[in-house]
């Protein structure tokens, strides 16, 4: 019975490291390709390309069509359902019966 104790503790040992590999092998993929991709941002910004796109976004020929849907995906992520139900909590516009008092 021992043996078998030992033997689920080996496993249980080699599952943890292989699992430990797997996220450090995870995250550094991550980091690689969240690093590329702010090389990029960054090499935009250094050509003039950003400014370019921005200003032509935001001229009357742009229609500010790539700020407006990024605006409307800001808007409808998730972090903003839960801001818009906890500012109905506080008691702005001197509501007295909110929960949260300022």
């Amino acid at each position: 019975m021992s043996d078998k104790i030992i033997q689920i503790e080996d496993l249980s040992s080699e599952i943890s490291g292989i699992l430990q590999n797997y996220n450090k092998a995870v995250i550094k993929g991550l980091k690689s390709e969240t690093k590329k991709a702010m090389k990029q941002i960054l090499k935009n910004i250094q050509d003039g390309t950003f400014a370019k796109d921005f200003l032509l976004d935001m001229s009357e020929a742009g229609g500010q069509a790539h700020f407006r849907a990024l605006r409307k995906l800001a808007a409808e992520h998730p972090s903003e359902k839960v801001g818009e139900e906890i500012r109905k909590l506080y008691s702005w516009n001197n509501e007295e019966d909110k929960f949260i008092n300022n």
